[in-house]
This record gives structure tokens, sequence and C-alpha cells, in this order.
């Protein structure tokens, strides 16, 4: 699928962070902001929580927990704020 791959390569030079890097559950702030940045930028793109959770090999519920936290910190983190505003200037 071009646009995850799109996506993932927005997401990669933002952050560091290859996408198979951020695919396992670490918690690390690095790694966890990478994927709300994937997901959040996903969900814009217009796919479906299910589409998304195949990529991240998760369920559809925590596609729905890990966007509810990046309103969350959308919302209260400013460094996360200027991350994914530095992501969607790159776009």
């Amino acid at each position: 699928m071009f646009v995850t791959t799109e996506i993932a390569a927005v997401v990669a030079q933002a952050t560091g962070l290859s996408f198979e890097a951020y695919l396992p559950d670490k918690r690390s702030l690095k790694h966890v902001h990478a994927r709300l940045l994937f997901v959040y930028l996903c969900k814009e793109k217009g796919l479906t929580r299910k589409e998304i959770a195949l990529l991240l090999h998760r369920s559809p519920r925590s596609i729905t927990r890990l966007i509810a936290t990046c309103r969350s910190e959308i919302k209260y983190n400013a460094p996360f704020r200027k991350l994914l505003s530095k992501v969607k200037n790159e776009k």
C-alpha cells in the first residue's frame, strides 16, 4: 500500500525510527510518539481502524486507544504538537 509506505517514510524522517523499529511494543517515548504519528496520519488519510490494526499487528481496539492517546498528546504535550507540526509540513 503506497500511502502507508509514504506515511512510514515521513514518520521515519521526523523521528529517526524505521517502521520496523516502532512496530514492536516498545514503550520508550520516541517509539510511542512514532506509533502515534503513524496512526494519526493513517487515520487522516482515511484508513480504517481495522486496516491500521493489520499494519501494526494490533487489535482495532488498541488502535482506538492509540487515537485517543494521540488526541490527548496533541492537547497537552507541546513537544508532541511540535513533532506533529513538523511531520505535517514534510508531507
